[in-house]
């Protein structure tokens, strides 16, 4: 895990940002629990996380689609349902708007332009964790993964606002010290 401090520091940067490499990652920095873990409060549900572990295992235990003579690999595709890909059109346009000079995505744009991407990948895993077999993308593993996507906006947005704050102090003790100094 990437320090928040370091975080904040490389998404300052233009030349991480305009590349698009920072744009293609789910960044999250939660609230600090610290002072809040106490050992009365741990609630462990082994039913759920024996349910974890056997779907887990399920997949892992599912042969690859393989290629027997050459064992290259032969992944299916994954289509959307009509409704599905309708949420997907709507997300993006949405998201597209708000990326408009003044809008609420316009100073993460990088990110914004690739949300509904991640909202597609999202939707993949969800519906192979749900079905492996399953032929495309239904609406409901949609919605859900455009509610993941939005969710990972907004702690983008989050986060280089205080990525530009922190240039901005940044400046501002530069400029401090060079007063001080001459």
């Amino acid at each position: 895990m990437v320090q928040p401090a370091v975080a904040r520091a490389f998404m300052s940067d233009p030349l991480a940002t305009d590349t698009g490499f920072l744009s293609r990652f789910l960044m999250c920095e939660p609230p600090s629990t610290i002072g809040t873990r106490m050992q009365a409060n741990t609630r462990r549900d082994e039913t759920a996380l024996e349910g974890f572990a056997a779907r887990r295992r399920d997949i892992l235990d599912t042969p690859m689609p393989m290629d027997p003579e050459i064992r290259d690999l032969k992944p299916r595709t994954l289509g959307l349902a009509s409704q599905a890909r309708a949420l997907l059109a709507q997300f993006s346009d949405a998201i597209e708007a708000a990326q408009a000079k003044g809008g609420t995505l316009a100073q993460i744009t990088g990110t914004a332009s690739k949300a509904a991407e991640q909202a597609a990948r999202i939707a993949g895993v969800l519906t192979q964790w749900r079905d492996l077999h399953a032929r495309q993308v239904e609406p409901g593993d949609m919605a859900d993964s455009i509610t993941l996507a939005q969710f990972y906006l907004s702690k983008a947005s989050r986060l280089a606002d205080a990525a530009a704050v922190s240039v901005e102090i940044d400046r501002a003790e530069a400029l401090r010290k060079w007063i001080l100094e001459r």
